[in-house]
């Protein structure tokens, strides 16, 4: 019987803004860009880390002849979307999210890979050495070697279509414009009102010019219309209005946190079957962008 540890269901909740997940060690001003980075949203097979023990499964007990003890470990790393500057910092922002998943037995590393879904890798730093990337969650799974070398490898292949990926290099294309388009005119002409120095022109000066930057700081200052007070509501309504002008184009978009859906049920799909799955690209999960996405939920 194979045990999850540590596992929570995920929650999937459409927030704020056009997101897309770029790579922080090509991109220009912004660290999240959206350049589609192929060596970043796939691991293409490199490790984070390796030792050199195999994993085919050959091996089945320890050198003192007890049964070994391997388990699997899938993280969820994130950073705001879009900053130049490392961590999570605010919820109310949409978060990049990268993906780990590493191989133990008996306490050893057997292998191990990553899937930075368009964007950070795990270990690059910002320009004040900070990680970019803040573990935020973990769960494990038990199996054999052999069982767990078979998921690491559907693993790293693991990810929505890529040409469908949500890219801020995109910007320039009708069915995203029309979303960030439609979200500002919301904010503009409804309810968001804003406390202190700041009004609600800064915050739609800031998104109309696409300064990811300047808008965090403003996001929190403001409350938006809708049960809560947060943006949520708001893009859910311009992710409609968009989807309908755009005979529904934007629904068979995804960003980076579809991606890290789809791997986070590759892994708790094999401790519910006892089997490794495969990662099906026409999953619901790799339809729609997910802008928020916080996998202890």
């Amino acid at each position: 019987m194979r045990t999850l540890l540590a596992l929570s269901a995920s929650s999937l909740v459409l927030a704020l803004l056009v997101s897309g997940c770029g790579s922080d060690e090509t991109a220009g001003p912004n660290d999240d860009d959206g350049a589609l980075q192929t060596s970043s949203s796939s691991s293409s097979g490199e490790p984070t880390t390796s030792s050199s023990s195999s994993s085919s499964g050959a091996v089945a007990s320890s050198s003192s002849g007890a049964a070994e003890t391997c388990k699997a470990t899938f993280t969820w790393l994130q950073k705001d979307a879009y900053k130049e500057t490392g961590g999570r910092t605010v919820n109310a922002w949409p978060p990049h999210t990268t993906t780990t998943l590493a191989v133990t037995c008996d306490d050893q590393p057997v292998d191990a890979a990553f899937q930075a879904n368009h964007g950070s890798e795990p270990g690059s730093k910002d320009a004040a050495g900070r990680d970019f990337l803040d573990p935020v969650h973990s769960v494990s799974v038990q199996g054999t070697r052999a069982e767990l070398a078979q998921l690491l490898d559907v693993y790293r292949t693991c990810e929505c279509e890529p040409d469908s990926f949500l890219s801020m290099n995109s910007l320039n294309q009708t069915v995203v414009e029309d979303l960030l388009g439609e979200f500002v005119t919301l904010v503009d002409d409804g309810a968001t009102t804003c406390t202190g120095d700041t009004t609600k022109a800064d915050l739609v000066t800031a998104l109309q010019a696409q300064d990811f930057e300047a808008a965090l700081l403003l996001v929190p200052e403001c409350t938006f219309p809708g049960a809560d007070g947060t943006p949520v509501d708001t893009l859910n309504e311009a992710l409609t209005l968009a989807i309908s002008s755009t005979g529904n184009v934007l629904a068979d978009y995804h960003v980076c946190n579809n991606d890290a859906v789809l791997q986070a049920g590759l892994v708790t799909g094999f401790e519910s079957t006892g089997t490794v799955g495969t990662c099906d690209r026409a999953s619901a999960a790799c339809r729609g962008p997910l802008w928020m996405y916080d996998p202890a939920e």
